[in-house]
Formats: C-alpha cells, structure tokens, sequence
C-alpha cells in the first residue's frame, strides 16, 4: 500500500496471510475462506472512512494457489456507495475463482498427500528426471483436465463476472486498464450461480466502460459471450491467454481485431482453446511450443499470434486446432506450468498446500496450538 499526503491512497494490493497449527502444510480452503474475508473487511472500511484509491487496485493478482471467489466480485460491482471511494481509480487487477464447495472435511489426520509433481507426471506416466521419450495419455480422473459438465460451470461463473464487469463505470468511471485471472478450481468448484442485474449482453449502467488496455486468463466462455464483451470495452490494447472457447469458434472474434475500423491496434493472443480443451494453432509463420506424438500429416503453426504496433492490422487470421492429445514430454511440462497458473489444481481443497508451492508474495504464518 502506497500512501498520499493527499487524503488518499495511490494504490491498494491485496494479499492473504494464512495461520495454520501446522508447520509444514496448510489446507487449500482456509486460503479461500482467508481471501474472501479479507476482501470483505478491507472494502468494508474503505467505505466506512471514504478513503479514495486513485490510481490501482490490486485484488490478489498474481497470486499462486489462492483467489477471490467471483460471487464476492459481483457483490462488490453492486454497491455504488463505493462511487466515492473508487471514482478515480484507472487500473484493476484481480484473481477470480468459483467458489468452493461448502462441504470439504477436516483431513488433517490423515497422512501427507503426495507432492503435486509428482502425481501429476505419475498421472501422465512420465520420468520427471528426463525430458526424453514419449508421454503417454493423461487420466482425466487425475488431472480433472476433461471435464466437460465443469466446463459449464466455469462459463457460467466466468460470463457472470464480465457482466459484472460491465457494471463498473457505476463504481469506477475512470478505469483505463483491467487485468483477469481466472482460476480453474477444478472439481471442488460450486456450481451454484450468483445472480445479479446484468449479464454479459445487457447493462443497467448509464455509462459505458471504454478500456485502454484489457487482459484476460483463463475464462470460460462462449464465442458469443466473448464477442460481446469485447465489442462493450473495446480496449486500445488487447492480451488474452489460455481462454477456453465453450461453444462456437474465434471467426467473429478473429474478424473483429482485423477489422482496421475497430479501436484495437494491439493485441496477443497465447494459448487458446477450442471446443473440447484443444489448442489452436494459427497459420502464420512460427514454430509450436512443444511437439506432438501424432498430429496426422498437419502442418501446424505456433499458438500465439500478436500484433505489438500500430502498423496495418493482419488482413486475416485463420487457425487450426491441434489434436486432443499431443502425448510428449515437452507437452507435459508446459501443461504443468499452465495448471499452476490457471488450474484445475493438482490437488482438491480436502488436501494441504505445502509452504514451498506458494509463491513468495503469499505471506504464511504458522501459530503452533
């Protein structure tokens, strides 16, 4: 937290601190429950003393292992009291998730669960000690990776918040620049929806939210949902990575950042999914990222394309989507690092977080009963 002489704060970033009797390991909901009323309290005072946020406010991004849960979001979009408090804020960055399930037992009396590394090249069958030889299928009741019923419920919390996002000129009519990260919490997520006065295609607020820069991670969505998101903000500067494409396809979406009368001059987009968690891969010149056991004759290009100056926009971008199960090694690695940045985990909340897999800007203190 930054502070001003001025009566207000330049900056506010949100953090979460768990007190665990344990020394050497802490159970992944108390994060949760941590966060949520951490997020609760501190806005709550804000409010209370009208303390303004001028230039950024850092809701738990960035963070590793933890987020807000997204209901707690729509709430907060709701509350216009906070017009005062936020009326000049310009950047917004935040970490969302479904909730949690309500019912996650006690398992401290069990044993150790194994280390996320290595159950997950167990899952995949992989020497984790050799970047040599060829993966073999992964065990989606291990991984929670093709999940397709959970899909449904990440679209429907992750379209919630980008209509509660289109609600914010209420609270923040100045916002410039948004940053959302999506965490995937797997097979431990609600399914419950939180219902509130707008959706993705309509809004009850009289202003319009226009963005300078917009970056997205990790959302569920569909292609009309996006589509409409994007054409209400239409950011300056466009970034998306690992977006998960539920029903439709990117055409529309493609057209709209090729189209030289639209407001969007820069963009990246990294590692999209289509319909059934596969990659696309776009057809300009690149190499991929990993390789594949057998991608059947194609010729397949790398999965990201970008466009980084204001020089004439792509004419047109096309793209093909690469096999279900690519089955290498150097596949596997870099689905390791995306599980640790978008999810599912490689653990369920009825398991423990060992101190060593939270990134260093998560403060841990331990209170021994």
């Amino acid at each position: 937290m930054i502070n001003s002489p001025n009566g207000y704060l330049a900056s506010l970033s949100l953090r979460a601190a768990v007190v665990s009797s344990c020394p050497d390991r802490i159970q992944s909901a108390e994060f949760w429950a941590v966060v949520r009323r951490t997020f609760k309290v501190t806005i709550a005072a804000l409010d209370e003393v009208n303390l303004p946020i001028r230039e950024h406010l850092d809701l738990f991004g960035g963070a590793t292992g933890y987020s807000l849960e997204y209901d707690a979001f729509v709430a907060f979009t709701q509350k216009l009291s906070l017009g005062s408090v936020f009326n000049r804020l310009k950047r917004l960055t935040m970490s969302l998730s479904s909730p949690l399930v309500l019912d996650c037992p006690d398992y401290g009396n069990e044993s150790e669960s194994e280390l996320g590394f290595e159950r997950y090249f167990a899952a995949l069958d992989i020497d984790q000690n050799t970047e040599q030889g060829t993966g073999r299928h992964l065990d989606p009741d291990i991984l929670e990776w093709d999940n397709r019923e959970g899909w449904k419920t990440q679209r429907a919390h992750s379209e919630s918040v980008l209509g509660a996002v289109l609600q914010l000129p209420g609270i923040m009519p100045k916002l410039e620049s948004l940053s959302l990260h999506w965490n995937n919490t797997g097979k431990d997520a609600s399914i419950s929806l939180v219902q509130h006065p707008a959706d993705a295609s309509t809004t009850n607020s009289s202003a319009s939210l226009c963005l300078r820069e917009c970056n997205l991670g990790g959302l569920y969505v569909s292609a009309g949902g996006l589509l409409q998101f994007i054409t209400s903000i239409r950011p300056e500067k466009m970034n998306m990575k690992g977006i998960h494409l539920v029903s439709g396809t990117y055409t529309s979406y493609l057209e709209y950042l090729t189209n030289p009368n639209t407001p969007t001059t820069y963009y990246r987009l990294d590692d999209m999914y289509a319909r059934g968690g596969r990659l696309i891969h776009f057809n300009i010149p690149g190499g991929q990222k990993f390789s594949y056991e057998d991608s059947e004759g194609m010729r397949l290009g790398p999965t990201t394309i970008s466009q980084e100056t204001n020089d004439a926009k792509h004419k047109n971008i096309t793209y093909l989507i690469g096999p279900e199960d690519p089955g290498t090694v150097s596949y596997a690695y870099w689905l390791r690092d995306t599980m640790f940045e978008f999810g599912p985990p490689l653990r369920g909340c009825r398991e423990f977080i060992l101190p060593h897999e939270v990134r260093n800007d998560v403060e841990i203190g331990y209170h021994f009963l």
